[in-house]
């Protein structure tokens, strides 16, 4: 690789462990243009365009990362990329989309794709989300099981949402909280951490905890409070759902600060999140009387679907 790339790809590395993903793209795209990234610096710029919000970007980076890895025969690796690819494709809103890539993946991979713990989420999602929790807990629980690595925390908070959602409470934060020590004790990656939160404080939510949500809130806002930017969805919906802390907390001023800034940096984004936000915004807007502004806001969540 010339000199040239390899000091974008140097500068891209260092600000990608430093949580500066936006500038990270603008430095791995350079590398990149001078000479193909190798797959793990691939990957990385994959990941660092995931985290920034970068849809269309992360996605065109996974296919190519997932290409190379069933070249080379990393089967396992190549199905852990394929999750993330399809995820990618969820927070994008192309639903069909990635629901076609799962398809796609299991032709592309073979039989090998059913012994991928990663490729389990999305069908333990699907059922949690079509009201078959029971067989989405079995699938979660061989996960936590017969793994180790980022899929057990993800797994873990799959699990807790949806004994949280079947109202069983306890069981469901006991998971939640699993999930949160590794996040705490051992650092996660950045596409993992934000999840991670947003499960843990959503649950929290719910399951109206406030012990365990104002633990969870003070350890969410000190790792947002470090990152050099907040802007995007990826980033977008862990304030979501520091807003809804805030609001069961009783800090409504805070709470429709947050809320706010989220609903500006987020407008005219296309996906999913954007329409949660102005819904929080109108839930906060609510709770305060101000109806005919919650109003509009709602309005502006119906159009995101």
């Amino acid at each position: 690789m010339e000199a040239v790339a390899t000091a974008h790809l140097a500068r891209a590395r260092v600000l990608h462990r430093a949580s500066r993903w936006e500038a990270a793209c603008a430095e791995y795209a350079a590398a990149d243009a001078e000479e193909p990234l190798a797959v793990d610096d691939l990957e990385a710029y994959a990941e660092a365009a995931q985290v920034s919000a970068r849809g269309d970007e992360a996605v065109a980076l996974l296919r190519r990362v997932f290409d190379l890895r069933v070249s080379a025969d990393e089967l396992d690796d190549a199905a852990q990329v394929a999750f993330w690819l399809w995820w990618a494709l969820l927070n994008n809103n192309e639903v069909v989309q990635a629901s076609g890539w799962l398809k796609q993946t299991s032709r592309t991979l073979g039989p090998d794709m059913a012994t991928s713990l990663w490729l389990k989420i999305p069908e333990a999602m699907f059922h949690g989300m079509t009201g078959n929790r029971s067989h989405a807990d079995e699938l979660l629980s061989a996960v936590v099981e017969g793994s180790h690595g980022e899929v057990v925390p993800w797994a873990l908070s799959v699990w807790g949402q949806n004994l949280i959602d079947a109202g069983r409470l306890q069981d469901g934060l006991d998971r939640l909280e699993e999930a949160m020590a590794a996040l705490l004790d051992d650092g996660l990656s950045p596409r993992v951490t934000p999840w991670i939160y947003c499960a843990a404080v959503r649950g929290c939510y719910l399951a109206r905890d406030f012990a365990r949500a104002r633990a969870w809130n003070r350890s969410m806002a000190r790792w947002l409070d470090s990152l050099g930017s907040l802007a995007g969805a990826y980033l977008g919906n862990c304030r979501i759902y520091r807003s809804r802390l805030m609001c069961l907390t009783g800090a409504w001023p805070d709470a429709l600060d947050e809320i706010a800034a989220v609903c500006i940096d987020l407008d005219g984004y296309a996906g999913w999140v954007c329409g949660h936000a102005f819904y929080q915004l109108g839930e906060v807007r609510r709770l305060r009387g101000e109806w005919d502004a919650a109003q509009e806001a709602y309005r502006r969540a119906a159009e995101h679907g």
